[in-house]
């Protein structure tokens, strides 16, 4: 009987989807098999499992990433290689910069001098007036006994400036020492009107300058001192400059001066970044200056200083110079002089390496001469001017 069984499994074609049973080995003759009877074809069809899937012949791609470390003791270890480092953040910006990028770590040695932001270079354009009046006369009696002249004159400029503040402390934080360094100069081109009364062209005072005017004027200056720390102090400071004007006929002349001088004060800190220094001062000055010829300039002239250095918590830098004299001695050369200049800075930020520079100067003076003084006229005279300027421009 199991001859026939064998013969039907041999002879039997496989169905498709199913794979054929292979015969098990027989057991010897005249004894009985221990395990199932082999199944008839109809069971193997009914019972087979579902047919494998070829084994392909392509070669298996690699894979995407290496398997992590085996733990000596158990579980599975990330590769240290493959963990990137955290990103680090840039203390000025605040911003996340790539962990491989080296951040330079802001200077903050206290026995270095350092502008905090307190500073500004900058260049640009801007608009200015400048109204002189000359009158001769006796100043002491009648002013204008000889007539009078006038000239208004109005330009546009291009200008270049610099200014900023900075401190330092000793390694015992006692005492402060600052510096200061304040620079401007313009260069204007436009043109002047001028007016005179028939009391001056009688006395043939004529006027200095008509249509078009072209000149160059700026100051630089350098102060540096010492100072108590503290919220509240005192200060003692001294300071070399100089000031000047080229170009152009005007009632004060071409000149060049050179103060230098010392001065103590108050000093408030009022805000970590909001300095005010204010304070009487002391001031020679010695040039030359070419009113009816050159001529030199010896003067001693006290005065007094108004300075605030300041920077915003946005970044905003704002600088307010104000500086006067009035001469002491020496007023044969040069005359009786009042001086004064005031000078408004604002820094606005534009990017990280940039600001929007904002700037507003006054300068005014006014001069004496009794009657016959050197350079002036022989009646006496009496003259001053009133300078003005407002700019922006691009800074650092």
């Amino acid at each position: 009987m199991w001859c026939c069984a064998v013969v039907l499994a041999l002879v039997s074609p496989a169905l498709p989807g199913t794979s054929t049973t292979a015969p098990t080995s027989l057991p010897p003759s005249g004894t009985s098999s221990a395990g199932p009877p082999a199944p008839t074809t109809g069971q193997a069809n009914t019972s087979q499992a579902t047919t494998p899937s070829p084994v392909s012949t392509q070669g298996l791609a690699p894979p995407q990433s290496s398997p992590p470390a085996m733990s000596s003791s158990a579980g599975l270890t990330p590769d240290p290689a493959a963990t990137p480092a955290p990103l680090t953040v840039d203390p000025t910006t605040g911003d996340p910069t790539p962990y491989d990028e080296p951040v330079t770590a802001p200077d903050n040695d206290p026995t270095r001098f350092h502008f905090h932001g307190r500073g500004t270079f900058a260049t640009g354009v801007g608009a200015g007036g400048r109204f002189d009046t000359v009158i001769f006369g006796d100043p002491a009696g009648d002013r204008r006994s000889h007539g009078y002249l006038v000239h208004n004159t109005g330009s546009f400029a291009a200008w270049v400036r610099a200014v900023g503040y900075a401190e330092r402390t000793t390694k015992k934080g006692s005492p402060l020492f600052f510096i200061l360094p304040d620079l401007a100069l313009t260069f204007h081109l436009g043109g002047t009107a001028t007016r005179r009364d028939q009391l001056a062209a009688d006395n043939g005072h004529d006027v200095y300058r008509r249509g078009t005017y072209i000149g160059m004027q700026g100051y630089a200056s350098l102060s540096g001192g010492v100072a108590t720390s503290g919220r509240f102090g005192v200060y003692g400071k001294g300071s070399l400059g100089a000031r000047y004007l080229i170009g152009g006929a005007t009632p004060e002349g071409n000149y060049g001066m050179f103060p230098m001088g010392v001065g103590l004060g108050l000093r408030a800190a009022i805000r970590p970044n909001v300095t005010l220094l204010v304070g009487p001062k002391i001031d020679g000055v010695f040039g030359l200056q070419g009113i009816g010829g050159w001529s030199r300039v010896m003067q001693l002239a006290p005065g007094g200083d108004l300075i605030v250095q300041a920077r915003t918590k946005r970044e905003t830098y704002v600088s307010l110079i104000a500086t006067a004299d009035v001469t002491a001695l020496g007023s044969a050369y040069g005359g009786q002089r009042i001086f004064g200049r005031t000078t408004l800075d604002v820094g606005l930020p534009m990017t990280p390496g940039l600001r929007m520079s904002l700037l507003a100067t006054y300068t005014g003076w006014r001069a004496t001469a009794a009657p016959n003084s050197l350079q002036f006229a022989p009646e006496g005279q009496t003259w001053g001017a009133h300078t003005f300027l407002l700019g922006v421009g691009v800074g650092l």
